[in-house]
């Protein structure tokens, strides 16, 4: 459970922590104040867990041995142990109404500009096709 920022009672959910974010807060089930996770991001390490099976692979063909293969899956279980810490101990950030109302704002701005920009890919790749 997550410690809401206004009342500071444990009433938030892993799962509602998970999915909360700037344009949807979670609502606390004591007070009814709103916050969201203050990690809402992955860390460096999180990511460069995707260059893992590259460099276990390259070892693996520099060394002949398979000890990289365990070294690897040590690795990722570390960074997956790290983002589990880090993503409990974040604390929730209080939301107001009006940073929510602009936040959902921009959230749909930034969709319809991808919207756009699929159909514009979409129009000149049957463009293209058709010629």
């Amino acid at each position: 459970m997550a410690t809401c920022p206004h009342c500071r009672e444990a009433s938030i959910g892993v799962h509602r922590k998970w999915w909360s974010s700037p344009s949807h807060p979670v609502k606390c089930t004591r007070c009814g104040g709103l916050s969201y996770n203050s990690k809402t991001h992955e860390s460096a390490l999180s990511r460069a867990v995707g260059l893992v099976p590259v460099v276990v692979v390259i070892a693996i063909l520099i060394t002949g041995s398979l000890g990289a293969l365990w070294v690897g899956a040590l690795v990722v279980v570390g960074a997956v142990a790290y983002e589990a810490v880090a993503f409990y101990r974040a604390p929730m950030v209080v939301a107001s109404e009006v940073a929510v109302s602009e936040a959902r704002h921009y959230e749909r701005l930034g969709l319809a500009i991808l919207g756009v920009m699929a159909m514009a890919f979409i129009a000149y790749w049957l463009w293209r096709r058709a010629v």
